[in-house]
């Protein structure tokens, strides 16, 4: 049973010394150009070829750049979705709440730890008030970010920078402090007394 070709495998060919004459490379593998897991990609550049708008060798080479951007999207996405599902907490979870620090541009921020690893700045919590709590520590380290709060991986809050620093520099209100009365006298004051007395003339 012969193995089916993969775009990856495919690639592999094109790069081989098989690929030297583009001619007899691409007639003995014309069926898997027109019916493989790439023909919708390549048919355009097979059509161009039998129209002979293209010859063997550009031919070649377009399809090459083709299956490669192809191998390059697919483990992007791939890439993509295992982040998101390591990042997003699963239903049920008791920390079903996330929180994520962000630039301008949508970009995820990255801070180094105690061992030298680039870490994200996302943080999963049970309430969104604790997630709230978290973008606005972080934020104040942050200029031209703002915080975003996950729920389930949905979007529950978006929290700005501004608002965030209000909330950590709002000042408590002032303690009321209660005072005691003055006592009339000094527990254990001494006592001065003035006696008179006279003496006998005689």
């Amino acid at each position: 049973m012969a193995t089916k070709m993969t775009p990856k495998g495919f690639l592999k060919k094109l790069n081989s010394k098989a690929a030297a004459s583009a001619l007899c490379f691409l007639s003995k593998y014309r069926e898997y150009l027109t019916s493989g897991d790439l023909a919708e990609t390549l048919q355009p550049i097979v059509e161009k070829l039998d129209s002979g708008e293209l010859l063997p060798t550009p031919a070649l080479s377009e399809i090459r750049q083709a299956v490669m951007s192809h191998i390059i999207a697919v483990e992007a996405a791939k890439a993509e979705k295992a982040i998101a599902r390591a990042n997003t907490p699963a239903r049920g979870s008791s920390k079903a709440f996330q929180a994520v620090i962000l630039n301008q541009a949508g970009l995820v921020q990255t801070y180094v730890n105690n061992q030298g690893e680039v870490k994200e700045l996302r943080q999963n919590f049970k309430l969104p008030q604790e997630a709230e709590r978290w973008c606005d520590r972080r934020l104040f380290d942050y200029p031209h970010c703002y915080g975003e709060v996950l729920h389930h991986g949905s979007p529950w809050e978006t929290i700005g920078r501004e608002d965030s620093i209000a909330r950590i520099l709002k000042r408590p209100k002032g303690a009321v402090i209660k005072r005691s009365p003055t006592p009339g006298k000094l527990s254990g004051q001494i006592k001065i007394r003035s006696k008179h007395q006279s003496f006998s003339q005689g």
